[in-house]
């Protein structure tokens, strides 16, 4: 069947669900484009829906706005619509279109889509395929191979179809939805199957069905692709957030970063919709995973830039006056005529250091007095907060002395970590303003967690450490809303040296922090509340629509790159003699095998019944006791 595209009458059933009932710009923006292409638009949401969101929707939109409970997915929704508007009505249209709210776009017109897809002869079409994969992961179906299919993001129905008896029973015996899993294996995985045996022609727009043996889902793989060369109009958002070691079974893990920057430099689509989003909705791990913010500066020469002169500041706090000359090596590759606020305890230390720090040519240096509780904490959130507002780009800084550990060099290499990847050098602080300059949604940048010598835990079982409980506490206490879990590890200033945004922090400055509320001395090495602050930080950044990343000086990630793939291939061979020869999401599930024996497959459905049943304190309490019984 051919559709006259200038005449076409189009209905349009556009699904909604977010946890919060906030409905974000970039559902308004795809909305308000697609507008012109329909003849009438549903829109239909699952749960509940704030009411200045609900009323936009109905003045801007459509007044065909549908709350229902949230159950059944996009699936009974698509159903509970073509049942109030009836299945007899239906055939007055010439396309039915169900879309929802799992992508962005437009990135171009829809225009070129419908007129190119106008003149095919064909029953039903989309704009993206899944290509049919060994194995079903899906098997409620009862196929033996997920089937090829057009992905239900946005699915065209025609006529020739709805005018059809099989189509309403179709809908009439589609099994009861109660699952994502329900969702994809009875819907979406089957719809195409259905009807092509039924004698009815597909095709999906980019041409997805011709990319079987490039990849069986090219708009998660390959977005770039799709959108440069096959003028894909929209991408997944689930691209910037889905689980990292899934995509590193076929890609560089890569697609998210590649798209974001095409669609940022090529397209007129604003991509602060997407940070909008992703911010508000996704843990800064799985972003900065996704999204590769990880970012190597060089340390040896500036790189040119241009842009508005920033107001920038060296804080940095010092208690050990043998470490001073150290620190003031440091704080001299700030710019000249920044200033530097230094924090120490006690007036004989502020005049040594005002004599110290005086002799920096071309610096405003201030020192404060602080009391001796807190730390470098209450130094940031007690002595610096009056001045947070005078700058638009502060580095934080102190003298890491570690004494708890057996040998000095163990705790001079963790402080020399956190100074060359912040102070480097005069080149290497430049090159940090000028990705500020360029990069307006970054807020906070600091050194990845340390990986060798007793720090080496960090990755993996002491990011979050005894430290969750203490750090949720914190983040209630400051109204945050954004992901947290213990599931995932913070992006956290380890060593409590890092640079950001004034503004991504004002909720920790404006909150009125006293020296009262930090421990006093002596303070435990973990598991304080001055190690909640540390952990806050990507936290409240995110809270305030800003990322965090990881920053490294290329000296630095000589040494990083060369030690990680030191630790990988060490690990590697004491376990693939063990698991046998696998990529790396095989060999971790065979080794989760040795390491939960028997109870292995009761494991994730345990721990994620024990999640949503138990409170956040048990569950804690929980994961300490398994942390203990396997080491």
């Amino acid at each position: 069947m051919v559709v006259d595209h200038q005449k076409a009458q189009r209905l349009g059933i556009y699904f909604f669900y977010d946890a919060q009932g906030i409905v974000d710009e970039y559902v308004f923006y795809f909305l308000k484009k697609i507008q012109p292409f329909l003849s009438n638009l549903y829109i239909v949401c699952n749960g509940v829906v704030e009411e200045k969101s609900l009323a936009r929707l109905r003045q801007d939109i459509s007044g065909n706005v549908i709350l229902r409970e949230n159950s059944g997915l996009d699936v009974e929704a698509y159903k509970a619509v073509q049942e109030q508007v009836g299945f007899d009505r239906l055939v007055s249209y010439d396309e039915l279109i169900l879309m929802n709210y799992t992508v962005f776009g437009p990135l171009t017109s829809f225009e070129e889509m419908f007129s190119v897809m106008s003149s095919k002869d064909l029953d039903f079409w989309g704009i993206t395929s899944h290509g049919e994969v060994d194995g079903n992961p899906f098997p409620q179906n009862g196929f033996a191979n997920m089937p090829e299919h057009i992905q239900s993001h946005f699915l065209v129905i025609r006529k020739s179809i709805l005018i059809s008896p099989v189509y309403q029973r179709y809908w009439e015996k589609l099994p009861k939805i109660r699952s994502y899993e329900d969702s994809v294996s009875y819907f979406e995985c089957t719809f195409t199957r259905h009807f092509s045996s039924l004698g009815f022609c597909w095709a999906a727009y980019t041409g997805t069905e011709r990319m079987r043996d490039i990849s069986p889902n090219p708009i998660i793989t390959i977005p770039f692709e799709l959108v440069s060369a096959h003028n894909c109009p929209i991408i997944k958002r689930r691209s910037f957030f889905q689980n990292y070691g899934e995509l590193l079974h076929n890609t560089n893990g890569d697609p998210a970063r590649k798209i974001l920057d095409y669609i940022k430099c090529s397209t007129a689509y604003p991509v602060g919709l997407i940070w909008d989003n992703l911010l508000r909705t996704c843990h800064h791990t799985t972003l900065r995973e996704c999204l590769q913010l990880s970012y190597i500066l060089p340390d040896r020469y500036p790189i040119p830039g241009k842009g508005r002169k920033l107001r920038i500041a060296l804080w940095m706090h010092i208690y050990y006056l043998d470490l001073a000359e150290k620190c003031r090596a440091y704080a001299s590759a700030m710019p000249k005529n920044t200033d530097i606020l230094i924090t120490t305890n006690t007036e004989e230390k502020a005049d040594r250091l005002k004599h110290l720090f005086g002799a920096l040519p071309g610096h405003r240096v201030k020192v404060i007095l602080t009391e001796n509780r807190g730390r470098d904490n209450s130094a940031l959130l007690v002595a610096c907060a009056p001045y947070w507002q005078d700058y638009d780009l502060v580095c934080f800084a102190h003298d890491k002395k570690i004494g708890h550990l057996k040998y000095g060099i163990q705790g001079q290499t963790f402080s020399e970590r956190c100074f060359q990847n912040t102070l480097a050098s005069e080149a290497f602080v430049n090159n940090v303003i000028q990705l500020f300059l360029m990069e307006s949604r970054m807020g906070m940048l600091c050194p990845p967690p340390p990986n060798t010598s007793v720090y080496y835990n960090t990755l993996g079982i002491s990011d979050w450490g005894p430290n969750y409980a203490n750090t949720k506490t914190l983040y209630d206490r400051l109204e945050l809303t954004v992901p947290i879990d213990q599931e995932h590890p913070p992006m956290a200033p380890f060593g409590f040296v890092f640079w950001f945004r004034p503004e991504a922090l004002h909720r920790l400055f404006e909150y009125g922090w006293r020296y009262e509320d930090f421990p006093e001395e002596p303070v435990n090495h973990d598991g304080t509340f001055l190690h909640a602050v540390e952990r806050i930080i990507p936290y409240a950044a995110q809270q305030e629509g800003y990322y965090s990343g990881w920053l490294l000086s290329d000296s630095f990630a000589r040494m990083e790159l060369t030690n990680y793939h030191y630790m990988l291939r060490e690990l590697n061979c004491s376990l693939i003699p063990i698991c046998g020869s696998a990529d790396f999401q095989e060999l971790k599930k065979r080794t989760e095998a040795l390491v939960y024996p028997g109870w292995r497959l009761l494991y994730q459905p345990l721990k994620k019944w024990l999640k949503a049943h138990l409170s956040d304190r048990a569950y804690i309490r929980i994961q300490r006791l398994k942390q203990k019984i396997l080491g």
